[in-house]
């Protein structure tokens, strides 16, 4: 029965209950009925029934989403972006990049090119049969062709950084040996998102190391990216302009530097 057919009944009820209290006070009722003067108090005690649970039923999504924040298991996974996820990202895009931002039609064309450019960081919260997720971070590492790679290494960049042209196609014959790290950031300023998503980029550079050294590139334009650059040990092109492109290079299936320990240790204590 449903919010609207209680109240119905609810009503029903206290109107049958009334009526007999009120006739129970007259002579308009044979006298064998006034003998059942108990049917009026169980009336209007039914009908009271009814509205409690009426309010029950439709407080209960408040109720269940309760227990569910409460009892609900926390997970993370990272997926390939897609192009109808950038209108979302792009807001966090700006938050954290100000005026330094590729516009969202220019990114459209790169992940128009190649597909894995972009990925996302959900979190992911579950109890019983519900789920819930959102976005908590992104990451996204621009494959480049060889002609961009030197270009980067030559000196500092100018404007984006980037074209369409410096992008690999997913359709190259081989896969890509250069990756420009565009962002790594998150929707929230959960300390939890953050070491989740760090975690994901990690994770993704693993298994694209695992089978091909690679080159990573970036160019940090926040203090946590120039943070992180030091602490991945990435080295500047021109140690005089610590502002400009930064290097990494990564043997095939080596070790990421630093980091693990307190990322695992942040996921752990915040799960």
């Amino acid at each position: 029965m449903n919010r609207k057919s209680l109240i119905q009944a609810a009503v029903l009820l206290l109107a049958v209950g009334g009526a007999f209290v009120t006739l129970q006070q007259t002579d308009l009722l044979p006298a064998y009925i006034l003998e059942l003067k108990v049917i009026g108090a169980i009336g209007a005690i039914g009908g009271l029934l009814c509205i409690a649970i009426a309010a029950a039923v439709s407080a209960s999504p408040a109720m269940v989403s309760l227990v569910f924040r409460i009892r609900s298991q926390t997970n993370y996974v990272t997926e390939q972006a897609t192009i109808a996820d950038l209108d979302i990202l792009f807001d966090h895009y700006k938050r954290i990049f100000g005026s330094d931002l590729i516009p969202k039609e220019e990114f459209t064309k790169w992940m128009a090119k190649n597909p894995s450019i972009c990925h996302k960081v959900l979190q992911v919260k579950s109890y019983g049969e519900k789920t819930e997720a959102r976005i908590a971070g992104f990451f996204d590492f621009e494959p480049l062709t060889s002609r961009a790679y030197k270009r980067l290494l030559r000196g500092p960049i100018e404007g984006w950084g980037l074209s369409e042209k410096d992008i690999l196609s997913s359709k190259a014959r081989k896969p890509p040996q250069w990756y420009y790290i565009g962002s790594i950031g998150t929707t929230t300023t959960s300390q939890q998102d953050k070491a989740a998503t760090l975690f994901g980029a990690i994770e993704h550079l693993r298994r694209t190391n695992a089978t091909r050294p690679i080159t990573l590139l970036t160019n940090p334009l926040t203090q946590d990216g120039l943070r992180l650059c030091k602490g991945f040990e990435f080295k500047p092109v021109d140690e005089a302009k610590p502002r400009g492109v930064w290097v990494l290079e990564l043997p095939k299936a080596v070790q990421v530097p630093r980091y693990e320990r307190k990322l695992l240790k942040a996921l752990v204590d915040n799960v």
